[in-house]
């Protein structure tokens, strides 16, 4: 009788055991399923900041050359460090500088070359028919190495241009933070009295 009592015990403990077990389950994949999430969602912040430095580090390479008077050699400088940062940036999608060019000696025939080999790249806008960066976000413009290329071979052109003894207006374009467009613009020197003026009163 005793050996059935207890025969019987054990089944209902192995009983209540296996309730207990069952009912851990979905315990069990909610912990796991949050975990993940949690995991997800941390790793998710890591890249976004990572990217988010990233740019930053850009704008900082870029942000010393913007300005309303900045001398010829430093715009210069400015081309050529665009130019590096859209080559390190190549098939990274948002993280090509399109620069625009205005009234530069010798160089008005080749602006609209310059926009459009800028334009195949940037991912939020182009330059339009009347010279000025347009916010226009397009998923089929794209900053491979190709035009990436082509665009580097512009810049350089307009570089050359870029006469180290003159004054030019540097402004940029952003787009959700991003550098997106550097427009570069030669200052007669009607402008550039006006400047000096305008400085010297401040």
């Amino acid at each position: 009788m005793n050996k059935e009592k207890a025969t019987k015990v054990r089944r209902n403990l192995f009983a209540i055991l296996i309730v207990i077990l069952i009912s851990m389950i979905p315990i069990g994949i909610y912990i796991y399923n949050s975990a993940n999430e949690t995991i997800q969602s941390a790793a998710k912040e890591m890249e976004e900041k990572i990217d988010r430095d990233y740019l930053n580090l850009d704008r900082a390479k870029v942000r010393p050359y913007i300005g309303e008077k900045v001398k010829g050699s430093e715009t210069i400088t400015m081309i050529d460090t665009i130019v590096n940062i859209n080559i390190e940036n190549t098939n990274q999608i948002g993280k090509f500088i399109t620069i625009n060019a205005k009234n530069i000696e010798e160089y008005d025939n080749a602006s609209e070359e310059l926009a459009e080999v800028c334009n195949l790249c940037n991912y939020y806008g182009i330059i339009s028919n009347k010279g000025e960066f347009i916010i226009s976000e397009n998923g089929e413009r794209t900053n491979d190495e190709e035009s990436v290329s082509n665009a580097t071979e512009v810049m350089k052109k307009l570089e050359s241009k870029i006469v180290p003894s003159k004054t030019y207006k540097t402004t940029v374009s952003e787009v959700e933070g991003v550098y997106a467009c550097v427009t570069i613009e030669e200052l007669s020197s009607e402008n550039k009295t006006e400047n000096t003026v305008k400085n010297e009163i401040e």
